[in-house]
């Protein structure tokens, strides 16, 4: 998961706006509509420790800090993909 500068400054704008002011925790399905992702890459996230979240029973919650703390880091830079790498693997069949 990997939040660009551009969806960070618009993911900071959805959280603090009069939909979630009064809010200091999210339910998953929010925590990804604020982020700009799919509830299934949240749940992801969640599951891999990406995305801190406090379990309560069977509810799983996301706390704002951790939101406005993602939403505040440095984006990642994009991972350059080598020519090789896209390049299908193709290997000879020898008749024995």
């Amino acid at each position: 998961m990997s939040i660009q500068s551009g969806d960070a400054e618009r993911g900071a704008g959805l959280l603090n706006s009069p939909k979630w002011a009064n809010h200091n925790t999210f339910t998953v399905p929010e925590a990804a509509e604020i982020l700009r992702i799919s509830k299934w890459a949240a749940y992801e996230a969640a599951k891999k420790k990406k995305l801190a979240v406090i379990w309560i029973g069977r509810r799983c919650l996301v706390p704002r800090r951790s939101l406005e703390a993602l939403l505040s880091a440095p984006a990642a830079p994009p991972t350059p993909v080598s020519a090789s790498s896209t390049q299908p693997h193709v290997e000879a069949i020898t008749n024995p």
